[in-house]
């Protein structure tokens, strides 16, 4: 059993995770991403491309938090179910 603390965050973050918000938010940035690697293919020199990939790499994060924060709390559950 996780203690209260982490529950609480994991059940705060799928609350979040479950809004029309969030489904928002995660569809604007696919988009973003996609014209920022896109825009990486046309960049006229390297530092553009760096440039465009990390920004593209930095929204990628915000996509995958909640496939991340899920397995996260099942690895710590299997954690603690173990001791």
């Amino acid at each position: 059993m996780l203690e209260d603390a982490r529950a609480k965050y994991y059940d705060d973050m799928s609350e979040l995770f479950g809004t029309k918000g969030w489904r928002d938010l995660i569809e604007e940035l696919s988009k973003e991403v996609y014209e920022k690697q896109a825009d990486a293919l046309d960049a006229t020199d390297w530092g553009q491309v760096c440039e465009l990939r990390g920004a593209a790499k930095a929204l990628s994060v915000l996509i995958n938090l909640q496939e991340m924060t899920k397995l996260q709390r099942n690895n710590e559950e299997a954690d603690n179910a173990e001791l």
